[in-house]
């Protein structure tokens, strides 16, 4: 019966054409590996609201890039839009407990971690972490590139290494080793293929007994848990014999637990979550904008010139020298437009609720919103495919964080996303002022890159350069 109403309800919305029974899912499948861009032919197509239909497995979904509908459900009527079922059953069980993916911003996990957070993103902090932390960091990967000058090389592992380390010694006071790092991306970077398939594949659901992919979750699942384990154990007997800062998070963590937040403890599973949302936010985010960044520097000579020509005229890269340089800003801005981390974000409706642009919605309703695609609207930016960084100079007004969502909006807004910018800044000053780069990863006979499969937006098979010294 509620199938049927649902049916009903989305009849009104125009969408791409079913087939009996399985609606579009043979569409999703066979549109795998290029989900974005799919979604936004459909989107140019049928407008910025429209629907995948109900099907035998799935209650349909309905996608909107419409900025007001945007606004409504991150903060208009927000109570009312959850993280899907779906995500939890995937994310919160089987591999990030209850950390910031899968958790709604009510519970406890969130609140300690955004407290924790704009203790670190004050400006104060930020300029001590990246004097301290972000640009010793840079030393090694600087170390590498050097060694490696008008030789191909992929950056992916390189970049994601160093934001792992800033990461890790923010909040633990010291960095992985260098193989327990490289087992963790290996890790993090299959898993979230694994659940982006799920995502795209809801049948699985009742097939998990006897599906591949649900052993090697299991087991990706073990091994990090035994990681995040064994780095919480060493750093709380470091704090017994020690005199440990507690400006990192887990040593402000570990030395109030049972103290801090009475009415909920702070347990080891709580500790681990936020150590993983932490690691996880700020590492994926950072990882997909300097390379995407660097691919987009590397096919404009004319903004390379333009920002290095910038960049040279500094003295040392510091957080107070490149603060206030609007290019820059802008050059990551429209990296940022064009990809943003977390191309898609999913809500469920708990109530029956009616969107801006009039779109019905029943309750148990799954609803999408795309950065990706609401970067790319021709409606809402001039030359939208065009990489073009003067954009955000000459604008009479910047967007508001509903038109622009790449850090979420509302109360759900990334409350790392000032560690975030931070990161990125220090990375993109220093690589672009000593290296001029070409990229030789992406396939020519192709218009636009291919993504990898997963959960934040890396490019297919890493991101391979040729890196050249300045003159």
């Amino acid at each position: 019966m509620l199938k049927q109403f649902k049916v009903v309800s989305l009849r009104h919305l125009p969408g791409p054409p079913t087939e009996l029974f399985i609606g579009n899912l043979r569409q999703v499948a066979q549109n795998f590996g290029q989900l974005c861009d799919w979604k936004l032919q459909l989107a140019n197509t049928y407008g910025s609201t429209y629907c995948f239909r109900v099907d035998m497995i799935s209650d349909g979904l309905i996608f909107t890039s419409n900025p007001e509908n945007v606004e409504h459900v991150l903060k208009t009527n927000q109570a009312n839009y959850v993280k899907p079922s779906m995500m939890d059953d995937v994310l919160r069980t089987e591999f990030l407990g209850a950390d910031l993916f899968a958790i709604n911003n009510d519970e406890t996990s969130w609140v300690i971690q955004g407290k924790l957070i704009e203790s670190l993103t004050s400006p104060r902090a930020l300029k001590v972490w990246t004097e301290e932390v972000f640009a010793p960091h840079l030393d090694n990967l600087c170390t590498t590139l050097n060694a490696n000058v008008r030789k191909i090389v992929d950056l992916e592992p390189l970049v994601l290494h160093w934001t792992s380390n800033c990461v890790c010694e923010m909040t633990f006071g010291s960095t992985m080793d260098k193989a327990t790092m490289a087992t963790l991306h290996s890790l993090m970077k299959k898993a979230g293929e694994i659940m982006m398939y799920r995502f795209t594949h809801p049948w699985l659901k009742w097939m998990k007994w006897c599906s591949p992919s649900q052993d090697q979750l299991d087991e990706i699942t073990r091994q990090i848990n035994e990681i995040t384990c064994k780095t919480i154990n060493n750093h709380r007997e470091a704090i017994k014999t020690k005199n440990i800062s507690s400006k990192y998070v887990l040593s402000e963590l570990l030395c109030q637990q049972y103290t801090l937040y009475k009415k909920s403890p702070i347990t080891d599973n709580l500790v681990q979550d936020v150590m993983m949302a932490m690691l996880l936010h700020v590492r994926e985010s950072v990882g997909s904008c300097v390379l995407w960044v660097i691919y987009c520097i590397a096919e404009d000579p004319r903004v390379d010139f333009k920002l290095h020509n910038m960049l040279r005229r500094l003295g040392n890269i510091s957080y107070d020298s490149i603060k206030y340089l609007r290019y820059l800003d802008a050059v990551i801005l429209e990296t940022l437009r064009l990809f943003p981390p977390t191309p898609s974000t999913f809500k469920l409706a708990l109530d029956n609720d009616m969107l801006p642009d009039g779109t019905c919605i029943l309750a148990g309703s799954l609803i999408e919103y795309s950065p990706y695609v609401m970067g790319r609207d021709e409606t809402q930016w001039e030359n939208a495919d065009e990489y073009f960084p003067e954009r955000w100079l000459h604008v009479e007004r910047l967007p508001s964080s509903f038109e622009f969502p790449v850090f979420s909006a509302g109360k759900q807004s990334y409350v790392e996303k000032y560690m975030v910018m931070a990161q990125i800044k220090i990375i993109i000053a220093t690589l672009f002022r000593n290296y001029r780069f070409e990229v030789v990863t992406h396939d020519p006979t192709t218009e636009s890159p291919i993504y990898s499969p997963g959960l934040t937006l890396f490019p297919q098979n890493g991101m391979h350069v040729v890196p050249y010294l300045r003159d």
